[in-house]
């Protein structure tokens, strides 16, 4: 539900949103020190490359 209150007097306007969608909660997937080494040493380059490297040497990987 979106509401939105606007003063006139004040030019303001008061936003307000209200959701009740449900999530499911990610799963918990467990990280090798070795892969965190191995993202730590490669910051220098984008997310994909990176991902696209450790899938080369992990190919059940996935981007969750």
């Amino acid at each position: 539900m979106l509401k939105i209150t606007i003063n006139i007097d004040s030019n303001t306007a008061n936003i307000e949103l209200y959701h009740d969608l449900i999530y499911d909660r990610p799963e918990k997937i467990n990280i090798t020190q070795e892969i965190k080494d191995f993202i730590k040493d490669q910051l220098q380059h984008t997310s994909a490359e990176i991902f696209n490297q450790l899938k080369i040497d992990n190919p059940n990987f996935t981007q969750r």
